[in-house]
């Protein structure tokens, strides 16, 4: 189907009627339909609550494919980082536990904690490298099985550190992880 057929589909008036077919017929294909006829997630409440609810954590994988406003619309609908409840918790965790998209992923971990840095904040002191899906989701299971969310909180950011042998916590309260062990726990 020509892209424009597809963005005429997308700009039709019974949209979000066929989106909710969609959804029920297709399941997993909603997002990158959503994708191809250039919609997102706004004014897409109840779609979205919907999809959270019956479908699984990797439907929304491919908004990273599709990126702008699909994957934006699809952030901004999610709790503000200062109004995490319990209920709301469930719903991130359920998302983070089940992404294998770093495009979501990221986001997710630092709505929920704080800060994942690519870069050093001293560059005499600690080579970084960038975080990667795996890192997070590693990190993310071991923070939420052992510390209370607003322990996490009080780090201003973490950082995977290259060619480095032990973890450690500087004054500024940021976290460096040594990056070979940040997939596969090194034994620990």
């Amino acid at each position: 189907m020509p892209v424009a057929d597809r963005v005429a589909f997308g700009a039709l008036p019974s949209i979000n009627r066929d989106l909710q077919m969609i959804l029920r017929v297709l399941g997993p294909m909603t997002v990158p339909i959503m994708g191809e006829c250039k919609l997102d997630f706004v004014g897409r409440t109840d779609l979205i609550e919907q999809m959270l609810q019956v479908g699984h954590p990797n439907w929304f994988d491919p908004i990273a494919q599709y990126g702008g406003t699909l994957l934006e619309s699809f952030i901004d609908h999610l709790p503000p980082r200062g109004t995490i409840d319990e209920q709301a918790l469930a719903k991130l965790h359920r998302l983070m536990t089940g992404t294998t998209s770093l495009a979501l992923a990221r986001p997710l971990f630092e709505r929920l904690y704080t800060t994942l840095s690519d870069t050093t904040y001293d560059a005499t002191k600690v080579q970084t490298v960038p975080w990667q899906t795996q890192h997070i989701h590693r990190l993310y299971d071991t923070l939420s099985s052992h510390l209370p969310l607003a322990h996490v909180r009080t780090i201003t950011a973490f950082y995977l550190g290259k060619d480095i042998d032990h973890a450690w916590w500087t004054a500024e309260s940021r976290v460096v992880l040594p990056a070979s062990e940040a997939t596969s726990g090194g034994g620990r």
